[in-house]
């Protein structure tokens, strides 16, 4: 039986990933027309082509039938991506909300359930959410199925509040079972880095600074429950990193309090977040302050150099001869790096911090990565390099466990007896030890 979805041909776009596909459907044969295929046998075909990502062919294969809707929806929003303009249809409800009110006496969008059980697909739930003025509940409804979110970039707050809006007064959270992880790539990174609130308003408690993020961030922090977030920088070469550097400098410490504040709650936000996320992977990072999530495990991906083209860059291990007098920060940089991370969560008056050591891990992987040195200590290299290659992982540990325990202490609240505890919640790991099996749509 066919369904009716008058605005589907725009959702196309918004689930699409790769320009070179997804305006791609494979042809169908005029035999399965007269011998439909198993649904399970379908089923399969679909998760193939998801994988291989021709999801328009997926979009029209839901479409075909009812049966076929129950069957395929989970499939296709079970990785969700959203980018700016292209995901804009997503979010857009410019018919508003007012047929909630219609199923609500049947337990609203709770009773209209979407069921692989094809024996229950006749009731009349069902029927109403095919019908035609039913088109938003259904695409609120493919929303339970979202395992994962890959942000892009981030849609405009014009398009995230009137989302925002017609969903508040709603009694359940919008992506129920997105539980697994939700990913930033670098141009989402960089437009909340940039982004600018649309009033500035000073705020005297702290605690409503979590109003600072943007809109669709808002949303999503209360209508999910991650337990993973991935943060990617984006990857450079290593002969470019200064230049990216001097272009990012703005707004960097801006970035990480919206970072920190996507897990805090205020007295006018309620982050679900806070209970949810026990893990967070940072990649590529070279010269940028890091973000730090309490409670959580915090894994640092550091580049390793990168020569080449940006087309076909060739990765360069730290530790060897080939990654000597290849430009990078100094190894002390890397050290404030680490330890800037781990200060952040001890200010003055710091409450309970040996439950907040208890309770939060760092991970450095690959934490000589991206370092200028020197092929020997006596090779004079007029002060670029300053280290030598076999060296920059013990100088770069030293240094950290030296800084800390004259520091934290001379924080009112933070205990010397404290540090050893601290220390043991400090790793440093190589790239084999550790694989983010969380990231879905990053690559070096």
């Amino acid at each position: 039986m066919p369904i009716a979805i008058p605005t589907t041909s725009t959702l196309n776009d918004a689930l699409s990933i790769k320009t070179t596909k997804k305006g791609y459907s494979l042809p169908s044969s005029s035999k399965i027309q007269s011998n439909p295929l198993p649904i399970d046998v379908i089923r399969r075909i679909s998760q193939h082509l998801v994988n291989d990502e021709y999801l328009n062919t997926v979009s029209n294969i839901q479409r075909c039938s009812k049966e076929l809707y129950f069957a395929i929806t989970p499939i296709l929003y079970k990785t969700l991506h959203i980018q700016q303009f292209k995901s804009d249809s997503l979010l857009s409800f410019p018919l508003g909300l007012e047929q909630y009110s219609r199923i609500e006496g049947k337990g609203g969008l709770k009773g209209v359930n979407i069921k692989d059980n094809e024996d229950n697909q006749d009731d009349q739930n069902d029927d109403d959410l095919f019908k035609e003025e039913n088109t938003l509940i259904r695409r609120l409804k493919s929303f339970e199925y979202v395992q994962n979110l890959i942000i892009h970039s981030l849609p405009s707050d014009e398009i995230s509040e009137n989302f925002n809006k017609y969903i508040k007064d709603l009694s359940f959270i919008i992506f129920p079972n997105l539980n697994s992880s939700v990913e930033l790539l670098p141009q989402a990174l960089d437009d909340l880095r940039t982004w600018v609130p649309p009033t500035y308003t000073y705020y005297h408690n702290q605690s409503d600074l979590q109003l600072q993020l943007p809109a669709f961030l808002k949303m999503l922090i209360k209508n999910s429950k991650p337990e993973k977030l991935c943060i990617a920088f984006k990857s450079l070469l290593s002969e470019n990193w200064e230049k990216h550097r001097d272009l990012t400098l703005q707004g960097q410490y801006q970035l990480i309090k919206r970072l920190s504040n996507l897990h805090l709650s205020s007295t006018s936000h309620q982050s679900l977040w806070g209970k949810s996320l026990k893990f967070v992977n940072i990649h590529n990072i070279v010269h940028q302050i890091l973000p730090i999530f309490q409670n959580c495990e915090n894994n640092y991906f550091f580049q390793s150099h990168l020569i080449g083209t940006s087309a076909n860059p060739i990765l360069v291990k730290p530790g060897t001869k080939k990654s000597v007098y290849l430009p990078g920060p100094e190894y002390s940089y890397r050290s404030w790096q680490i330890i800037k991370s781990i200060q952040q969560l001890f200010p003055s008056n710091v409450k309970n911090p040996l439950q907040v050591i208890e309770n939060t891990k760092w991970n450095f992987i690959n934490s000589n990565g991206h370092i200028a040195t020197k092929s020997s200590d006596d090779d004079d290299d007029d002060g670029y390099c300053s280290v030598n290659h076999k060296q920059v992982s013990r100088l770069i540990k030293d240094s950290v466990k030296f800084d800390l325990p004259q520091d934290l202490p001379m924080r009112q609240g933070f205990d010397r007896s404290m540090i050893n505890r601290l220390f043991d919640q400090i790793h440093y790991l190589d790239d084999e030890e550790v694989e983010c099996k969380s990231c879905h749509g990053m690559s070096i």
